[in-house]
């Protein structure tokens, strides 16, 4: 098949429930409060939610944000769809800013925290600056997808991340609208052209606007 008659399909999905929105005191005692881990219910919504929605969708790779909860997603993903494992990519990674918990670059990924999951490898680039703005890390999750996007043309893919990425993912896939994802949301989009990053979307769970599905 030429590449002319090719789709590429991209999904784009948020962490499951994580530790911290569900035990206000974990922070106090944490050594890194920004870099919460799943709660036992998200470890089995992630695993739930990707059988049901992506188990026939042909994903053949995996790639995640370097926090835990990103990584414990993935981990779920992998188990659901069969495959041996995923790879962390830093440009996925959480929004880098004070307001969420950090006062310097955080040290992420944690290998010790890790150990027993699914990761075939870790991206050994550095992160993305810290501080950044929202508007520098739109810009890198889109230069995140499109890059992974051209490295595996055209291997359906899932990107493991926030909720800020989730939502960014609408837009590149034409729909202009403020968007909020919940936990494991997930849009797909898909393009025809490897060389062109013109995105279409095309299906989408778990995400809302203004409390209503769209």
């Amino acid at each position: 098949m030429s590449d002319d008659q090719v789709t590429q399909h991209v999904f784009v999905m948020r962490h499951g429930e994580r530790l911290d929105s569900m035990d206000r005191n974990w922070k106090r005692t944490a050594v890194r409060p920004y870099d919460t881990p799943l709660t036992h219910h998200g470890h089995n919504e992630a695993n739930r939610l990707v059988k049901c929605r992506l188990a026939e969708k042909g994903i053949e790779m995996v790639f995640a944000s370097p926090f835990l909860r990103c990584l414990q997603t993935a981990h779920q993903a992998c188990l659901a769809l069969e495959l041996p494992g995923f790879q962390t990519h830093n440009n996925l990674c959480e929004l880098l800013m004070k307001e969420n918990g950090m006062t310097d670059s955080p040290m992420v990924p944690c290998k010790e925290d890790a150990e027993g999951l699914k990761i075939l490898s870790f991206d050994s680039s550095s992160l993305p600056k810290f501080p950044e703005t929202l508007a520098e890390c739109k810009q890198r999750y889109l230069s995140a997808l499109n890059t992974l996007a051209d490295e595996h043309w055209p291997k359906t893919l899932l990107l493991v991340t926030h909720e800020v990425c989730v939502r960014e993912a609408v837009s590149w896939g034409g729909c202009k609208i403020d968007v909020e994802a919940t936990y494991c949301g997930q849009v797909e989009i898909a393009r025809n052209d490897k060389n062109s990053h013109d995105w279409k979307l095309k299906r989408y769970d778990g995400v809302y606007t203004y409390d209503v599905p769209f």
